[in-house]
């Protein structure tokens, strides 16, 4: 199996500051712990294949332009079974220019499925939604030390930054409302390919136990297994890719 996306898959912050955590992903993880339960676990435990080779290509920073790259390197595996979430870092980087944007991601993701779909292996790719940032700085918003590390690395300021203003953030949420549009649209028309669309993601409340106490954003290492419920139950719904 093999993964696709951005800090999120690659569990950046989910254990340790500023470190990825890949063994705790959602998608690829193999630590053995009680607050982790991956695909790659759920495919060994629930499903009995033992033999599953998992391979992460999920660069932190990356956006819909690295999918390129990570998909060079992840077909030589051919791989049966692919994850991709990948958005947050395009969306945090729109602004005026967001109809254009909106574009080219679609593009660029849809070229990236067709790549891996193409592959003589049959993979069957679940695509998840970018969780809503907008929830999450609604749940970290009061704390003092989210808003002074938000502050201080300066990432996704249209949302998290002290300037941001209300009307600020409800256009982001437009902007990111439009980029699952589009990532939907895009898995819903490559269904009879073995794509599966798991909606849920972007409508789950998250709580505070599922966020990274290191940055108040990436998800902690029980936000990873919450990832990797949602998006388990919805792909193997009445055995929808199973095996």
């Amino acid at each position: 199996m093999g993964a696709l996306g951005d800090s999120i898959t690659a569990g950046l912050n989910s254990v340790s500051f500023l470190q990825e955590s890949k063994g705790v992903s959602w998608s690829t993880g193999d630590e053995v712990s009680a607050t982790t339960g991956s695909h790659l676990a759920r495919f060994k435990k629930e499903l009995g294949v033992k033999n599953v080779k998992a391979v992460n290509r999920a660069l932190s920073g990356g956006t819909s332009e690295d999918l390129a790259d990570q998909v060079d390197e992840l077909v030589a595996e051919r791989p049966t079974y692919v994850t991709l979430l990948i958005g947050a870092n395009d969306v945090c980087a729109w602004g005026e220019t967001f109809a254009q944007d909106l574009a080219a991601f679609k593009t660029t993701v849809g070229e990236a499925l067709d790549r891996v779909l193409a592959l003589d292996s049959k993979p069957r790719v679940v695509v998840a939604p970018v969780p809503s940032l907008n929830r999450l700085y609604d749940l970290m918003k009061d704390k003092s030390s989210c808003r002074a590390i938000w502050n201080l690395a300066g990432g996704c300021s249209l949302l998290l930054g002290r300037d941001a203003t209300e009307a600020d953030r409800t256009a982001f949420r437009g902007r990111w409302q439009a980029m699952n549009a589009a990532l939907e649209e895009l898995a819903t028309a490559r269904a009879a390919n073995g794509v599966r669309w798991v909606k849920g993601v972007a409508d789950h409340a998250f709580t505070v136990e599922d966020v990274s106490p290191h940055d108040c954003f990436h998800p902690s290492a029980k936000g990873q297994k919450t990832l990797s419920d949602l998006t388990w139950d919805a792909a193997f719904a009445k055995g929808a890719l199973a095996p």
